[in-house]
């Protein structure tokens, strides 16, 4: 779970999962479900599957925005996405981004993950 107390200043949050057995040239395909609460419309959410490589880079990234959060969870599916070479590690990441100062009490959080390996 990513939460912001009301006053904080813009940054941004992330959880990760690590994805351990996506391999390079493998397909990796994620599906979760949504949950949070944001009212004051001060942070935005992304989904991503992101292959970092050993230094920390980036490599490969695919990810979905959502800007409104429901407190009933809500299906997400991400893109596949194809492990690159030279990928030491793969996370299914949940980023919350303040854009500005908090006005009010905010969470987001997923669960029920699958991850499709192929």
């Amino acid at each position: 779970m990513c939460s912001v107390s009301k006053g904080e200043a813009p940054h941004l949050k992330a959880c990760a999962h690590l994805i351990e057995k996506a391999e390079a040239g493998w397909v990796v395909k994620a599906d979760l479900w949504i949950a949070g609460k944001n009212k004051s419309e001060s942070s935005v959410f992304t989904a991503s599957i992101v292959c970092i490589d050993s230094g920390g880079s980036i490599l490969r990234e695919v990810k979905k925005k959502l800007s409104k959060p429901d407190r009933a969870a809500q299906q997400l599916t991400l893109p596949e996405i194809i492990i690159p070479s030279g990928t030491a590690e793969t996370y299914l990441m949940l980023v919350v981004e303040v854009t500005q100062e908090a006005r009010g009490n905010e969470w987001w959080k997923f669960d029920d993950i699958t991850v499709l390996i192929k």
